[in-house]
């Protein structure tokens, strides 16, 4: 009866992505990033703090809301 919300879909050997170069791609792509906030101003670096720091809340606001709705239903649905 409860398992309403316990959806899983495992995923085959045909439908899994794997990026081409192997780990050379993140390795390069975290130099980069880190090159680039290393040559930030001081303006740059505080309104990209706060960007981070804005949009990091609204995600936690969206996930807590999310999280919420869901321990709603299944309440719901166990009462019925």
């Amino acid at each position: 009866m409860g398992n309403e919300l316990l959806f899983t879909k495992k995923a085959s050997a045909e439908t899994t992505f794997t990026v081409p170069g192997g780990l050379i791609v993140p390795i390069l792509t975290t130099g980069i990033i880190i090159w680039i906030l290393s040559n930030l101003s001081k303006d740059e670096m505080i309104g990209s703090s706060i960007a981070l720091l804005i949009l990091s809340l609204i995600y936690v606001l969206i996930k807590w809301y999310k999280n919420k709705q869901i321990r709603l239903l299944a309440a719901k649905s166990a009462i019925k």
